[in-house]
């Protein structure tokens, strides 16, 4: 295997999807209900515990890794 096939396949199983139209993230809850991103994302983890959302690593508009949720 060469190097450019090797960074060809670990770029496709690292690829981290953009947020979709139907999830959220703590940092909008956060903004939409005016708590901050640690109450709003211990609110969506609570919620996850509960069966109510599932949650999946997801970009973020700067290219960073936060967890996006959404309903089953």
């Amino acid at each position: 295997m060469t190097e450019n096939e090797l960074l060809q396949e670990l770029a496709k199983e690292l690829l981290i999807e953009p947020v979709r139209l139907n999830e959220v993230t703590a940092q909008g809850l956060s903004k939409q209900i005016s708590i901050s991103v640690r109450g709003a994302l211990d609110i969506l983890q609570q919620k996850e515990r509960e069966g109510l959302l599932i949650s999946r690593w997801a970009r973020g508009d700067k290219g960073r890794r936060l967890l996006a949720f959404r309903k089953p």
